[in-house]
């Protein structure tokens, strides 16, 4: 198997009556008994927590650990013992001169094993979502597919690892990639910057091994396909994949996050152009919420669904289209989805000015006695015409900005206002027809001279 990481003891004994060493055995650690890792979605950063089993004889232990070729943080690591922990004592970590490893020396009253925990940061390992929607003939109704796709490029092979996904935000003092092919970069930060690292490693390592308390179900050997389990915290979501995952340097990994059917599906169709001939785009709108009724086997609304890109595709008559891919932001439980889902050609609008005029003229004179236009107020009245070709009724949403101090008057379909110079329009349009309807927009000016 690929190994970049290496991981070795060397036992030092010390002569009872000499401080010169009496022997020096360099013994090639065990493999991993376990290994959990902890992605952030939000940053390039994995907590790697892992056990081995090591033999430590009485005395003086020195335990070296290197990062050659991977992406490992050297401000992040830590070593604490499982068990006997009142036999084993850290004295010191030693940083080797030019080299990227360390050593800890640890003195052991015993000699046999023990178990040991080590943790650090990496990056390179990352994860993303990705979605697969379909929507019926009448876009109505929505099957909606979710994957987690797991990615590796940290230098090193993770072998029947635990992993977590992490939705959160997480700032570092130090970019861990940077750090990791810095020489020597902890030894040689100034003090204050190596409080904050640490201060940072050690808040969110412990938020993470919070979430760790956590017991998930399912295992490497279970029956059903493997998915991905939600719990969530009070800063974070953490998804947790079923089971155990072999996840090589280099390689990806992907499992089904959701899947639901028949997801209750609106289409709007918007514009927020103030062109004259227009075509709108069509979003598709459902809520990120659990119904009991719908069928699929891993339920909307249980958890919140991460960012990510989505195919859209529509059917009908047992046959595929695809119609656009588009980003999705992160959604939380129970809130509204919206998936642009493209320009709609079968809609046209077309938008016109039909009048104009100024009124409320008032005249002043300058000290020269010559008359100026003081004030005025500018009439504006507006047509929109809609055409539908599609065979349902559709609903429209039609933005519009003017002047802040703008008045609306006259109009004659549903409206709201949106802040000071925004209005959105919501006409209804029935199948196969044509609607029309009109509004004034009144500007009063004032000039001061």
């Amino acid at each position: 198997m690929h190994k970049k990481m290496q991981f070795i003891v060397l036992l030092i004994f010390l002569s009872a009556n000499t401080a010169i060493f009496s022997a020096i055995d360099l013994v090639t650690v065990p493999e991993r008994s376990s290994v959990q890792l902890t992605i952030y979605n939000s940053a390039d950063i994995t907590m790697v927590s892992e056990e081995r089993n090591l033999t430590f004889k009485k005395g003086l232990n020195a335990i070296q650990f290197t990062w050659a070729e991977t992406l490992i943080d050297p401000t992040s690591l830590r070593i604490s013992f499982k068990d006997r922990k009142g036999s084993l004592t850290l004295l010191d970590t030693v940083y080797p001169q030019g080299r990227a490893a360390l050593i800890w020396n640890i003195q052991s009253d015993f000699s046999g094993s023990a178990n040991i925990e080590i943790n650090y940061f990496t990056s390179g390992i990352s994860w993303k979502a990705d979605y697969t929607a379909i929507a019926n003939e009448q876009e109505d109704q929505l099957d909606l597919q979710g994957f987690i796709r797991v990615i590796n490029n940290s230098g090193e092979d993770y072998t029947n690892a635990k992993v977590r996904l992490v939705v959160g935000n997480i700032n570092l003092v130090e970019k861990i990639s940077d750090l990791a092919n810095s020489q020597l970069v902890y030894p040689k930060m100034p003090a204050p910057q190596k409080a904050r690292a640490r201060e940072d490693f050690n808040r969110y390592m412990k938020k993470a091994e919070d979430a760790a308390e956590y017991e998930f179900a399912g295992s490497a050997g279970s029956s059903t396909p493997k998915g991905v389990i939600k719990e969530g915290l009070s800063e974070y979501f953490i998804f947790t994949i079923e089971g155990r995952e072999t996840i090589p340097n280099r390689w990806q990994k992907q499992l089904k996050s959701v899947s639901a059917n028949s997801i209750a599906l609106k289409s709007v169709f918007k514009v927020d152009s103030n062109g004259q001939k227009l075509n709108p785009t069509k979003i598709f709108e459902f809520r990120n919420q659990e119904d009991k009724a719908r069928s699929g086997t891993i339920q909307l609304g249980k958890s919140p669904l991460p960012d990510g890109t989505v195919q859209i595709f529509t059917q009908k008559n047992s046959r595929l289209t695809f119609l656009t891919a588009t980003k999705t932001n992160y959604i939380a439980t129970g809130d509204k989805v919206r998936l642009n889902a493209g320009i709609e050609s079968n809609i046209k609008i077309e938008r016109s000015i039909i009048d104009y005029k100024r009124t409320d003229i008032e005249v002043k004179k300058r000290f020269n006695l010559t008359d100026y236009v003081s004030n005025f107020t500018e009439i504006f009245d507006y047509s929109t015409r809609i055409e539908n070709s599609l065979n349902r009724s559709i609903e429209l949403e039609i933005e519009r900005s003017f002047p802040e101090n703008f008045t609306l008057k006259n109009n004659s379909t549903k409206v709201e206002k949106i802040g000071k110079e925004k209005l959105v329009f919501y006409p209804v349009v029935p199948a196969n027809s044509t609607v029309q309807f009109k509004y004034q927009i009144y500007v009063p000016h004032e000039i001061e001279r």
